[in-house]
């Protein structure tokens, strides 16, 4: 008996171990099949890095979608839904393309099937039918196009590639060229016209070799849906100059140059009408190739990039060469706008570090005056802000730090951005300028990384002062200037004010302590030619004012900035037009702020009376008080508001503005005393005014009688 309980006390444990040890073993299982299911759901990304530096060529995120396609046996290719555009992988070796084709099958849950899709590629080309195309000659012409139109494009292009069909043509097409056949001649367009809508790489291959580019431009010469003929290959002979400013060090950049743009010709300026969808975007990879590939073969040409950079930061260079210099770099830029956005930073970075490439755009905007020099200058600025910000942060940052303490503006290239906008008679330039300013200080952009430096950089040394320079000039100045440049000029620093404004709080202590919310004010006519202008700086005041902000309120209330935007309403109030939007608006926004708001009601009562019932918001500003002023504070306004347009539109002498200043004094004296005492006062002012004028007249009789040629 003991040893039965031994035996199945000691068997007991044994059974629970094994069964505890299967269902870990299950558990194990489950989790390895979770790991191996999350692994798959995860979203992936394929990498491409040089062997050379080892530097990421592309990364992109993989799709579960069926977007991707095995062609031939080396070569994927793909639309990408984000950046609408055709994409492909091209590879030297077989072995690369199956082995990172089943990784992607795999993870889009699909069988590897690799060898199976190059199999049948292979068998395509080699087994597919081949036909036996009609012998070239006159006769045959329009049969040759019934058997490209009336069988399958795999089945045509096998049998054009399986001789030297596209040989035989070019020759004919030589041929009907010295016999001038014309009619002849329009059916070869035709012809190469369903060649190229074949669609096939090799194809493609061989018509865009050297040696039959031009002789294919030559057979699309002669469009019948055309009245006259075209001469492509005179134009690309002729009439497009490849001007090579530094030699290159590899010739093989030239050839890809000339075939990139070749193709580039065809397919925006010969064919868009005839091309459909794909073969359309075969092309768009074909260039989109050759165009990468002379990038990296120009980033290679370290004796190139050398020389090209030494020039164009030599400030002894000329005019001319520098701006074949910016010329260059501005296709290079656009080149580089069609590429991953990886590989993009990377060229860019390189650009930056290792040539100067701000030092460059520095001296482009100061030392140069050509208009196009500036136009190409801003552009690049533009672009690159737009594609990556913190290369300028980092690049204003790093030369601020390296200035000198006693220099008025440690960062040349901040420097220069900002005089441009103020001063260039470009309005391009201004505009791209301006806008890549917001973006550069937008607080997206910074992040808190560069907020506190670039802010700090810009409106504690001399930048947001060098910006507002124009605005405190022109309040000093007694009349606002005429000239177009200007006006523009200050409509872009207006713009620069208003979204500042919205963005930092660290300008409105510095937009207070200048006085920049009077200077814009003063800035506000209703003359026509300056209504522009004026929408720019009620614009900048609505940016204040939708602050909230006790301080802009009590700036508001202090200077009467309102009493210009009121005038401009009491005229084009009953217009609808921009000027009246822009002060509702403006209303609207003080509306807002209960000071404000009884501030209008208490000053303008009386003339904004009369758009009680056409603008809702001046209905509600002033039902906010009751009883309403009296018929005294009305005059004063009235008087405030008729001396602030007289005087705006320069249409007084000296003279005339002291007696304006004499009536401002006595209406807002008026405000604060009794009726009889203002009646008293007018009577009195009228009166001088009119002994005045009897005697100018009188005198002026006098001058003219005694001396006949006085005038």
């Amino acid at each position: 008996t003991t040893t039965t309980t031994t035996t199945t006390t000691t068997d007991e444990p044994t059974n629970h171990i094994d069964s505890l040890n299967n269902i870990n073993d299950e558990e194990k299982v489950k989790e390895e099949e979770k790991e191996q299911q999350t692994l798959t759901n995860e979203p992936k990304k394929l990498i491409l890095i040089s062997e050379t530096n080892g530097r990421v060529i592309m990364e992109l995120y993989l799709s579960k979608d069926e977007l991707y396609e095995l062609q031939n046996d080396s070569l994927i290719v793909w639309h990408d839904p984000m950046d609408n555009i055709e994409k492909a992988l091209s590879f030297q070796e077989t072995k690369g393309c199956v082995e990172i084709w089943n990784r992607m099958r795999v993870y889009q849950g699909r069988e590897p099937d690799a060898e199976q899709i190059i199999d049948k590629n292979l068998e395509q080309h080699m087994i597919d039918e081949v036909i036996s195309l009609p012998t070239i000659n006159k006769e045959n012409l329009k049969l040759i196009i019934s058997t490209f139109t009336s069988h399958e494009k795999e089945i045509i292009a096998n049998s054009i590639l399986s001789s030297d069909y596209i040989y035989k043509l070019f020759v004919f097409f030589e041929e009907l060229e010295r016999l001038n056949d014309v009619p002849s001649m329009k059916c070869m367009f035709v012809i190469f016209k369903h060649i190229i809508l074949l669609n096939n790489q090799h194809i493609y291959n061989l018509l865009f070799s050297d040696e039959y580019i031009l002789k294919l431009m030559g057979t699309l010469e002669y469009d019948p849906d055309l009245p006259k003929r075209i001469p492509h290959r005179q134009f690309l002979r002729n009439d497009v100059i490849f001007k090579e400013i530094i030699p290159f060090s590899h010739r093989s950049i030239v050839q890809k140059i000339h075939r990139s743009y070749r193709v580039n010709y065809l397919k925006e300026s010969i064919l868009p009408r005839c091309l459909d969808d794909a073969p359309y975007s075969t092309l768009n990879v074909i260039v989109h190739i050759e165009n990468f590939s002379i990038i990296e073969l120009i980033l290679k040409d370290t004796v190139f990039l050398k020389q090209f950079f030494s020039d164009l930061c030599d400030p002894s260079s000329s005019q001319e060469h520098c701006l074949s210099l910016m010329k260059f770099l501005n296709e290079l830029n656009g080149m580089l706008a069609n590429i991953e956005p990886v590989n993009k930073e990377n060229i860019l970075l390189e650009l930056i570090q290792n040539y100067r490439l701000f030092d460059a755009l520095t001296l482009m905007l100061h030392g140069h005056q050509h208009r196009l020099i500036k136009q190409i200058t801003s552009k690049l600025i533009y672009s690159m802000i737009n594609f990556k910000s913190n290369f300028l942060h980092h690049a204003i940052i790093d030369e601020f730090c390296k200035g000198h303490p006693s220099d008025v503006y440690r960062s040349k290239l901040l420097e220069q951005w900002i005089r441009r906008i103020i001063e260039e008679s470009e309005f391009g330039v201004q505009q791209n300028l301006s806008e890549s300013l917001k973006v550069l200080l937008s607080p997206d952009e910074m992040g808190d990384e560069f907020e506190s430096d670039m802010l700090n950089i810009f409106y504690a040394h001399n930048y947001a002062s060098l910006l507002i320079s124009p605005l405190l000039s022109s309040m000093n100045s007694k009349t606002i200037s005429s000239s177009e440049q200007s006006r523009e000029q200050l409509k872009q620093v207006l713009s620069c004010l208003s979204y500042l404004v919205s963005a930092h709080r660290e300008s409105w202590s510095f937009l207070l302590s200048n006085s920049v919310l009077l200077a814009a004010s003063r800035l506000i006519v209703t003359r026509p030619r300056e209504r522009d202008l004026s929408l720019s700086s009620i614009r900048f005041l609505r940016a204040c004012v939708s602050q909230r902000d006790p301080s802009f309120s009590a700036a508001m209330k202090k200077d009467h900035l309102f009493d210009p935007v009121i005038s401009l309403l009491s005229e084009y109030g009953h217009c609808n037009n921009m000027i009246s939007s822009a002060a509702i608006v403006l209303l609207e926004n003080a509306r807002e702020c209960p000071i404000l708001k009884l501030y209008l009601a208490n000053r303008y009562y009386h003339v904004l009376l009369p758009y009680k019932d056409s603008i809702p918001v001046v209905s509600d500003i002033l039902a906010s008080i009751d009883p309403p002023p009296s018929s005294s504070s009305s005059s004063s306004s009235s008087c405030c508001m008729s001396s602030y347009s007289l005087k705006n539109n320069a249409l007084s002498s000296h003279g005339m503005s002291f007696l304006f200043d004499m009536l401002l004094f006595i209406s807002l004296y008026v405000s604060s005393s009794s009726s009889i005492i203002c009646v008293v006062l007018l009577f009195v002012l009228f009166c001088c005014l009119s002994c005045i004028i009897i005697i100018s007249i009188s005198l002026l009789y006098l001058f003219i009688f005694f001396d006949p040629f006085f005038f």
